[in-house]
């Protein structure tokens, strides 16, 4: 609900800057709703961390109403960015956005103020992956959507992955601008097929500690998504979510660890991903099978919380293969089902009974 005037840029997120004490500030994921997203890591990136909050804002007699650029498309996870109802009107490009991805746009009402100045609604630039344009009203514009494919890494054209459902267009010369409909989908409401919000791995979840090489000391996250668009690769778009050493390290310590009765070794993972069309937040929770990790001292995993028996299939068992819808975003900020705020106050009951038995041994 803010308003901004006669400037530059209305709305900016810029996530640049140089490496080190002087660059962006990192902060503490303790910090957000989901530190588990960020595998409980002390110091992320704003470039990391989705945009969450965007609500109700209107820009006029401005160049751009929303400009975002950040330092990396790849931000290693599936929560989307969700700017919902903006306003930009009397400017020449409504909203731009480069170098990032995994964005939800709801309901930007733009309206432009000189055609013949090649102005522009909504402009994708350079670095661009997995947006989808929902009930967006574009007006006076030389360009609708612009839905320009450039990369400077290599990918291919249908690692953009954009989806416009709904717009409507006035008085604009060229609606969907660079639009191939081999890659692009445009799509009413009427067309959606409103999957149940799903993931399916590839397989198995592992990670194999030893020394570096192309197959250990990290875990690879690769699969199907599906939610109300349809169904996608997973990750969406160009990016890949590989969790590291010092990650998984941080996970271990935050969540401990497991044996089955036949003496297998596992710890869980959250997997959070995001409903393409309208940005809802679902979780699911999958093991990650442990091979050479040696917990005693001295030893890079000796933090480790142990956390008994537990086998598959039987009472206590942690997985959570099937999604549950974890948060909704209210006016912009993600509000918490019961059923996320009941799944917390367990793990929040087991993690202090570890550190129980652990203080008395």
């Amino acid at each position: 609900d803010n308003i901004a005037a006669s400037v530059n840029n209305g709305f900016v997120y810029f996530h640049r800057g140089p490496r080190g004490e002087d660059g962006n500030i990192s902060f503490d994921p303790e910090n957000t709703p989901f530190p588990s997203l960020f595998h409980y890591n002390d110091k992320i990136s704003p470039d990391d961390h989705p945009i969450l909050g965007f609500d109700g804002n209107e820009t006029f007699a401005s160049r751009n109403g929303l400009y975002v650029l950040k330092a990396n498309i790849q931000q290693g996870h599936d929560v989307h960015s969700v700017l919902e109802d903006f306003t930009a009107w009397n400017v020449q490009v409504g909203a731009a956005l480069s170098y990032t991805a995994h964005y939800t746009l709801k309901d930007f009402d733009l309206v432009g103020n000189d055609p013949g100045r090649a102005n522009i609604g909504i402009n994708f630039g350079t670095n661009i992956s997995d947006v989808t344009i929902v009930d967006s009203n574009i007006e006076n514009f030389d360009e609708g959507i612009r839905l320009s494919k450039s990369f400077t890494v290599g990918a291919s054209k249908d690692e953009h992955e954009y989806i416009v459902v709904n717009p409507t267009f006035e008085n604009v010369q060229n609606e969907l601008s660079r639009y191939n409909p081999e890659y692009d989908r445009v799509l009413s409401t009427d067309d959606l097929p409103y999957l149940k919000p799903d993931i399916e791995l590839d397989g198995p979840l592992t990670y194999k500690a030893g020394s570096p090489a192309p197959d250990t000391r990290k875990i690879l996250i690769e699969g199907t998504k599906t939610d109300s668009l349809g169904e996608t690769d997973f990750p969406t778009g160009w990016d890949n979510f590989t969790v590291g050493w010092q990650d998984t390290i941080d996970q271990l310590e935050n969540e401990g660890y497991y044996t089955t009765s036949e003496g297998q070794e596992y710890f869980m993972m959250d997997i959070f991903f995001s409903d393409r069309l309208n940005g809802d937040i679902y979780l699911e929770r999958h093991p990650v099978f442990l091979e050479n990790v040696k917990f005693s001292a001295p030893s890079h995993y000796s933090k480790t919380p142990y956390n008994g028996v537990q086998d598959f299939g039987v009472e206590g068992d942690p997985t959570i293969d099937s999604a549950i819808l974890w948060a909704t975003l209210t006016d912009g900020q993600p509000v918490l089902t019961d059923e996320a705020l009941a799944l917390q106050a367990e793990d929040e009951e087991q993690h202090a009974d570890v550190v129980a038995d652990d203080s008395m041994l």
